[in-house]
């Protein structure tokens, strides 16, 4: 698919992002709208580039989704959710049904660089590679421009690649723990 019939959209729902938040007791001073704490029943959201950061129902994560500029079918989704109990991110890739699951998902930064994550399960909905990133990980993914996610359709011997734009990554997942962290 060529660069020009996939178009980011932001603001679609990404339905199968499910991170369980607990409650917090509602704070003396309500914090502004922009920056509701992740147990809000409000719905927040917040665009940084490309990036959305969404909190819903208490249910908070970060996302690009790119589409076919004339179906708009989701061609890919990839969010970032966070662990407070942890402190670690984590990753969810998803592609199209009929994704090639071995070899799984490979997120390239550059000639020498790249990250491969297999595919955890497909539904109805497409295929998810999941995986928890590290620090280092994470902080190379966010330093770049521009990476190519790739995976192989099934019964195919080339790989389908995606141009996908990081800037307002970094910002839109510092937003992410600092909501979370409250």
């Amino acid at each position: 698919m060529s660069a020009s019939k996939v178009a980011v959209i932001t603001g679609f729902v990404v339905g199968w992002v499910v991170v369980a938040v607990p409650a917090k007791a509602a704070p003396e001073n309500p914090p502004s709208a922009d920056r509701a704490p992740a147990a809000s029943t409000a719905t927040v959201e917040k665009l940084f580039n490309d990036w959305m950061f969404r909190c819903a129902g208490g249910v908070c994560q970060v996302f690009l989704t790119l589409a076919d500029e004339k179906t708009k079918e989701a061609k890919l989704s990839w969010s970032f959710v966070y662990d407070p109990k942890t402190e670690k991110l984590s990753t969810i890739v998803q592609l199209p049904l009929m994704a090639a699951l071995p070899p799984g998902v490979r997120i390239t930064l550059n000639q020498s660089v790249h990250y491969t994550w297999p595919f955890q399960y497909c539904d109805s909905t497409g295929c998810r590679a999941v995986a928890v990133l590290t620090d280092q990980v994470f902080d190379s993914i966010k330093e770049q421009k521009n990476v190519a996610v790739q995976y192989i359709p099934y019964g195919q011997q080339n790989a389908q690649s995606f141009n996908v734009p990081v800037s307002g990554l970094g910002a839109a997942t510092a937003e992410l723990i600092a909501t979370l962290k409250r």
